[in-house]
């Protein structure tokens, strides 16, 4: 057994008439995208867990591509809890999000929970160009009430104009950490971009 490999796929642009549109909005096994109501130019999805996991040996992968002159903002409609799975193997999920020159995403996901007996590798990239917009958020959340966490590697890279000015790994829970070896800290928002007055 392998797991679940399953890979969603958003992509925005300018429609043309001061919205954004989403020529591309690809679902795929337990990635359910669902497009909501955004404020005006701007283009909001949920992401929805259609079943469990991560569990062991599943790759889950989100990409968002933002063109030009699109607003999308992406949130997810409950935490994601990674469990323990038949297959012993580490659970994979990558988050990879592109924003061109004048492009602005907003990555606004619910809490990752890593339940106990998990084992999962989260990475985030987004790469950005000199004039693109980001704001960004990860809340990871080690167990639940009551319980010991799994064990959680996270890293995040964030280039801009193809130059990285952010690349750190974390790793918590039982065993020896994945990298570093200094207490665990925690990342929550990341801003990135000029603001218009």
């Amino acid at each position: 057994m392998s797991g679940v490999h399953a890979t969603a796929r958003i992509r925005a642009r300018e429609d043309g008439r001061g919205g954004t549109a989403l020529p591309v909005l690809e679902s795929d096994g337990p990635l359910a995208l669902r497009r909501t109501r955004g404020d005006a130019g701007e283009a909001r999805v949920m992401l929805v867990g259609a079943m469990s996991g991560p569990l062991g040996g599943d790759r889950f992968a989100v990409e968002a591509d933002v063109g030009s002159g699109a607003r999308l903002r992406v949130g997810s409609a409950a935490a994601t809890i990674a469990l323990p799975g038949q297959v012993k193997d580490e659970a994979h999920y990558a988050v990879r999000l592109d924003v061109a020159d004048g492009g602005e995403l907003h990555w606004l996901p619910e809490q990752l929970i890593s339940a106990r007996g998990s084992d999962l590798y989260v990475t985030t990239r987004a790469d950005l160009a000199p004039g693109a917009r980001l704001v960004l958020r990860e809340e990871q959340v080690l167990g639940r009430v009551g319980e010991e966490p799994g064990r959680l590697t996270s890293r995040l890279v964030i280039r801009v104009g193809g130059r990285a000015v952010l690349d750190q790994e974390l790793g918590c829970g039982p065993g020896p950490p994945a990298a570093g070896t200094g207490p665990p800290s925690s990342r929550d928002i990341v801003p990135w971009g000029r603001s218009s007055s």
